[in-house]
């Protein structure tokens, strides 16, 4: 077909675009202003599926892993305790790509790899796990899930260390990569697995 000639460039070259999607992950995981820092997150409960948005933390290319934090206590922890299979959902509204991971995750809550995560943390961060209220919790009314004098601002190092019981790290398998180029023209869509450690690509009806 004539129309796949617009996408004639490196651009859309398998092993042009998997670069592509690796840049972007290392720096979604890096900079809060990059499109890919806030990424959805599904898990699964009892048959049905649960969504929410959660900030990518780490990625590992080498590896075949990403990785968020969460709180111990949140509902999302127990769904992939039960269940591991998750997606992840990636959108960049400027590039209009949008790419969806999927894989299984594990949980690390008091091993190496969750200290280094909770060393990483900025106190910011910190803050969350020292909410008071269980996520999802009924609350008599509006109101914030922090302990009132961290309102305003970050705890101490020290005040810190009392949300290190809640904190976690989901770490996703990547197992597929769905890559997904929106054009008005035409879409294009690209699939990436690791059968034998190395990348696999299939072009996709879009």
């Amino acid at each position: 077909m004539s129309e796949t000639k617009r996408f004639a460039n490196d651009r859309h070259l398998p092993e042009a675009i998997l670069k592509n999607i690796w840049d972007h992950l290392e720096v979604g995981a890096r900079q809060g202003i990059h499109p890919w820092h806030l990424v959805g997150l599904a898990t699964v409960e009892n048959g049905l599926p649960r969504c929410r948005t959660v900030v990518l933390r780490a990625i590992h290319q080498q590896e075949l892993w990403l990785c968020c934090h969460a709180d111990t206590r949140s509902p999302k922890v127990a769904q992939i305790a039960a269940q591991p299979e998750v997606a992840w959902l990636f959108y960049d509204s400027f590039e209009r790509v949008q790419l969806r991971i999927t894989g299984k995750a594990t949980l690390h809550a008091t091993d190496s790899f969750a200290d280094e995560r909770w060393a990483a943390s900025s106190l910011d961060s910190r803050r969350c796990y020292l909410a008071p209220y269980t996520q999802g919790q009924i609350l008599p009314g509006p109101q914030v899930n922090l302990p009132d004098d961290l309102l305003n601002g970050p705890p101490t190092l020290d005040r810190s260390e009392a949300g290190r019981p809640n904190f976690c790290v989901i770490k996703g398998s990547i197992e597929r990569f769905d890559w997904y180029d929106l054009n008005s023209a035409g879409h294009l869509r690209l699939e990436v697995t690791w059968p034998d450690g190395l990348p696999r690509f299939n072009w996709l009806a879009a």
